[in-house]
């Protein structure tokens, strides 16, 4: 828009970097590569729900690391689909004060395991499950205290702590207890038997559910982008309602996370953290892009980044205490990483 005063020519504008982004074909094109990434992603979570905590070893090794073990009062064996494995599939090889071997021939596969205690001796309350081929080299396949670990929309397992004692289960005394369930302790015929199932459970559905709504938002915003009058409501309605959309979702999961028991009895609202957490900074970002001009959105983009990654990094903290590894912190970091990334690209691309 052309201005004439006293001689002098003016340029009235306005900077938009989100028309401008999706003007060019091949920044559509990737948006939508980023969809077909966050679907694949989705089916590929929920495809691997089916083979969460599954293990596979011809030796196992049960440890307490707080004490004694109280043979034959305090004893171990293994779980599938819910229910204890006959002891005919394997054999105890070595007991000592701490720990106890057990070889199962052939490779026995497992996806759990029980803590089987007398009424005269008490639950340890710090032990480790570990698995090996040959005898020598251990992996920690379970622990008495453990939890569902969430890393960026990629990561769907538990982790397993060997450094903190898990508190005191509440037992049933139901005559049921014992057969296809998920409670956390049964108490039958004076034997307190304590399951840990690693199956998985519904708090995982979190993270396929929130790629879908990634895939379907991206995809909206490339289609939209190239149609001359959804380009203009990409920063001011489409996104901010999309990301209400993925906000509610993690606000959701955290509130049933407090409530509801998982699928083996277990409420712990500390695993709600990162959910809580993620859901409030994308409600924050999603209403502070519906109020702000389009051409502040690199700055948008860039806080939900910070959030993103504060909030993640947070939750790998809560989850494996001071033993966090370079390669969780990797994983962890991904989804902020990539918003940053979108912040500084769309950032330049608005000078």
């Amino acid at each position: 828009l052309f201005k004439r005063q006293e001689g002098c020519r003016f340029i009235v504008y306005k900077v938009l970097p989100v028309q401008y982004l999706f003007a060019n074909r091949l920044a559509r094109f990737c948006f939508l590569i980023i969809a077909a990434a966050f679907m694949t992603l989705c089916a590929f979570e929920l495809e691997g729900l089916a083979y969460a905590g599954k293990s596979r070893f011809r030796h196992y090794r049960f440890s307490n690391l707080a004490g004694e073990i109280d043979h034959p009062n305090q004893t171990f064996g293994l779980m599938k689909g819910g229910c204890p494995l006959s002891s005919e599939n394997f054999a105890f090889e070595h007991r000592s004060k701490t720990s106890t071997v057990m070889v199962a021939s052939p490779e026995l596969e497992s996806d759990g395991w029980y803590l089987e205690v007398s009424a005269a001796s008490e639950i340890p309350k710090l032990v480790t499950v570990e698995g090996s081929d040959d005898g020598e080299h251990w992996v920690l396949t379970g622990s008495s205290n453990y939890q569902f670990l969430y890393l960026s929309n990629a990561n769907l397992g538990w982790a397993f702590r060997d450094d903190v004692a898990m508190d005191e289960p509440k037992c049933s005394t139901s005559s049921s207890c014992l057969g296809k369930t998920r409670s956390k302790c049964c108490v039958v015929g004076g034997v307190k038997r304590v399951h840990f199932d690693h199956r998985w459970t519904w708090p995982m559905l979190l993270s396929p559910l929130i790629n879908l709504e990634m895939a379907v938002l991206a995809a909206v915003a490339a289609i939209a982008g190239g149609t001359e009058d959804l380009a203009g409501k990409l920063a001011s309605e489409i996104s901010p309602v999309g990301l209400g959309v993925i906000s509610s979702t993690y606000l959701l999961f955290g509130l049933l996370w407090c409530n509801i028991p998982d699928s083996f009895g277990s409420i712990d609202p500390r695993q709600s953290t990162v959910s809580w957490m993620l859901g409030l900074s994308t409600g924050l970002v999603a209403y502070r892009s519906s109020r702000l001009p389009e051409h502040r959105f690199p700055d948008i983009l860039l806080l939900h980044g910070l959030l993103v990654e504060a909030a993640h990094l947070a939750g790998l903290v809560l989850a494996r205490g001071a033993r966090v590894g370079a390669g969780d912190v990797l994983k962890a970091s991904l989804h902020g990483a990539a918003l940053l990334a979108a912040g500084v690209v769309s950032m330049v691309l608005s000078r």
